[in-house]
């Protein structure tokens, strides 16, 4: 069980909203945080990979799991989030939706 199902359970009938935003962005900004002493939360798990993150690796076909790159971790990690947050939607539709941060002032109009 995984945060947004645990967040489900406690409150079942509570509308809510995914925000999604351009994974290059966002893995420029984590992988800036690389350069100072403080752990992003993008790498910082590195070497406990999750079945999840080495399931996505290994359809990357990244080699060897033990020496992956910050870069291919990082992009298994986002992609882990975001499958995460589109199977969590698709069970969920009737009270949530997910949105783009790059759209999101049209689409809040929208769905308000």
């Amino acid at each position: 069980e995984n945060g947004l199902d645990l967040m489900n359970e406690l409150y079942p009938n509570v509308p809510w909203i995914g925000i999604i935003r351009e994974p290059i962005e966002v893995m420029q900004s984590f992988l800036k945080t690389k350069e100072s002493k403080i752990k992003n939360s993008c790498t910082k798990n590195k070497f406990r990979l999750t079945t999840t993150i080495k399931k996505v690796l290994i359809e990357m076909e990244v080699k060897d799991l033990s020496k992956v790159s910050d870069e291919d971790y990082c992009a298994a990690y986002l992609l882990s989030i975001v499958e995460l947050l589109f199977e969590f939607a698709k069970k969920n539709e009737n009270i949530g939706q997910i949105l783009s941060y790059k759209n999101i002032k049209a689409d809040l109009f929208e769905i308000l």
